[in-house]
């Protein structure tokens, strides 16, 4: 909306009454109303222009512009708008002597005022100003005013003019002063947009750079603006962007590498996305420094083969960077100077490239060779960077279960798989079990879990690959017939190998084991109720042939276990000498 740029409002309402004043001493006095007062008239709005749903003033100047008195309640006052604007009521400020009579609502109101708070004296006047409400978007529509005498409450008013006057409520209707028009538009009301100068912080112009945000202090209504595409965002467009800058979509400036040290004048605009006529643009500096290039040290990122890890249990690798370097060092993963900045490529799923450079694996990940891309940087030249591709082993963890009972040597070996170090030493064992090198006895333990680690020695970190084994009580062999080992042959010579027929498996499940043995043409050699793995190929004396050893041959045997769910075993046995 236009300001007025010379006359202020204040010199502007003067210079209307001067106005006035002028036209009716020079112009009606000349036409004999010298000694007659002279009701008139003139409005004016304050701006030519207001925004849909906002208010402005209307200045109605009224008053005499003659010689007599005009007593009160002799004077009204209508004042009537277009279809685009609504009178809302007396404004403060408003000359008192003018009171309200009636007011219609809505949109082309009239409002009708009369001089119940005093009269006027010669070319005496003041200022109606009244509240006026734009409804409608419009081209500028006509405001009308109009001054009459209430010649009913002063009929002396017009002893110059023709008896009757000749307006029954107008001593003077023929005269313009009686009457005034004046004009108003009604525009789209946009909130306050503004876009602020900024001066982002200098960036190197030989490794280059981005900035923080140049929109970060522009406002929206008297809020900080948002970037995007919704009602109430504002979309930011490049007016001016010089070479080698790049105006980002969320208000940053990337600098790129190389580019001449200067301050860099970058001008954009942002407009509202509901009111897209609602914008501003600004102009700021991008200071672009010249700073001493960066030595460039040599980093190197070396390919890993990690220890394998359980994938049933899960587990965490030592650090895949152990044996990357910068300048010839081991790198430091940090945020210092001469650090590296550790950041993940390729990071298959399952799997978790830690801060330290450490690879966490989920429990229950499948087993496999899972290939790790990951890179990294120096701290102080971050173009300075390398990558590289590691190995991260995951097996399936063989969990393994023995039981209390089994006196045995379990080889801890036949838990790996594929080529390793069979050294005894590089195992070891948590809570109080014992291992003979590579071979664990789970004879007599208590029952529970217990974790063997497989240190490897050609690992950089030295990780161990851990195995549970599960010790129980509930063996099962009582219940398997699998688990009963009986004798295939007897030779008692006195070599102590194979001296006695054995029915063994099951010393701890309580049965009672009948034996009957019978040669080959089906005569029963030997029977026991009871056997207690003591039968060496003898003969009872009252069996079948006599008693002493049996000829070499094979046998027949039937075996009862009294106590099982077995049906009785059946087979062969050789007898040698």
């Amino acid at each position: 909306m236009k300001k007025m740029s010379v006359i202020n409002k204040k010199n502007m309402k003067t210079l209307n009454k001067l106005i006035i004043l002028f036209f009716i001493v020079f112009v009606f006095i000349s036409k004999g109303y010298s000694q007659n007062a002279d009701p008139g008239i003139g409005i004016l709005m304050a701006q030519s222009s207001v925004a849909q749903g906002s208010t402005e003033i209307l200045r109605a100047t009224v008053g005499n512009y003659g010689n007599s008195t005009i007593v009160s309640n002799s004077l009204r006052v209508t004042i009537s708008v277009g279809t685009n604007v609504e009178i809302i009521g007396i404004a403060a400020g408003s000359d008192p002597r003018w009171g309200q009579l009636t007011l219609t609502t809505g949109s082309a109101n009239t409002i009708r005022l009369t001089n119940t708070g005093g009269g006027f004296t010669s070319f005496d006047i003041g200022d109606i100003l009244l509240i006026v409400k734009g409804n409608v978007l419009s081209t500028p529509t006509i405001i009308s005013g109009n001054i009459v005498y209430i010649t009913a409450n002063n009929p002396l008013l017009c002893g110059g003019c023709a008896f009757p006057p000749l307006n029954a409520s107008q001593g003077n209707a023929s005269n313009p002063n009686d009457n005034s028009q004046t004009s108003l538009a009604v525009t789209v009301s946009f909130p306050a947009i503004v876009a602020v100068v900024d001066t982002p912080p200098s960036v190197n112009g030989i490794t280059g750079g981005t900035t923080s945000s140049l929109t970060l202090n522009d406002t929206l209504d008297g809020m900080p603006v948002v970037i995007g595409a919704a009602p109430g965002n504002v979309v930011l467009s490049g007016t001016t962007v010089p070479a080698g800058l790049t105006l980002n979509a969320d208000g940053t400036v990337t600098i790129a590498p190389n580019t001449p040290p200067g301050n860099y004048i970058l001008t954009y605009k942002i407009c509202e996305v509901s009111n897209t006529a609602n914008c501003d643009s600004v102009s700021s500096t991008i200071p672009v420094s010249s700073s001493t290039p960066v030595e460039v040290l040599f980093i190197n990122a070396l390919t890993d083969i990690t220890t394998a890890v359980n994938g049933i249990t899960g587990g965490t690798t030592c650090s895949l960077t152990l044996n990357d370097t910068l300048d010839g060092m081991p790198v430091v993963i940090g945020a210092a100077p001469g650090n590296v900045v550790l950041s993940g490529t390729t990071v298959p799923a399952g799997l978790t490239l830690n801060a330290d450079g450490t690879v966490t694996i989920a429990p229950n990940t499948p087993p496999g060779n899972y290939i790790l891309t990951y890179k990294i940087c120096e701290v102080s030249n971050p173009l300075n960077c390398a990558s590289v591709n590691s190995t991260v082993v995951v097996f399936t963890g063989i969990e393994t279960d023995l039981c209390i009972s089994d006196n045995l040597d379990f080889d801890l070996f036949s838990l790996l798989d594929g080529t390793f170090q069979r050294d005894p030493t590089l195992w070891s064992v948590s809570g109080n079990a014992t291992i003979n090198g590579n071979l664990f006895n789970p004879f007599g333990l208590v029952t529970g879990d217990y974790i063997f680690t497989y240190t490897d020695p050609t690992s950089e970190c030295l990780s161990g690959t851990e195995f549970t084994i599960s010790l129980n009580d509930d063996c099962g062999v009582c219940d398997n017939l699998d688990n009963v080992i009986i004798s295939k042959a007897v030779t008692p010579n006195g070599d102590q190998d194979n001296e006695y027929f054995t029915i063994e498996g099951i010393e701890n499940c309580g049965f009672t084991v009948e034996v009957e043995i019978f040669n080959r043409w089906g005569a029963k050699i030997y029977e026991s109720k009871d056997y207690q793995n003591n039968w060496n190929g003898f003969a009872h004396s009252n069996s079948v042939g006599g008693s002493g050893n049996v000829p070499a041959g094979t046998y027949y045997y039937i075996i009862n276990l009294v106590g099982s769910a077995f049906k009785p075993y059946v087979g062969y046995l050789y007898v040698g000498i």
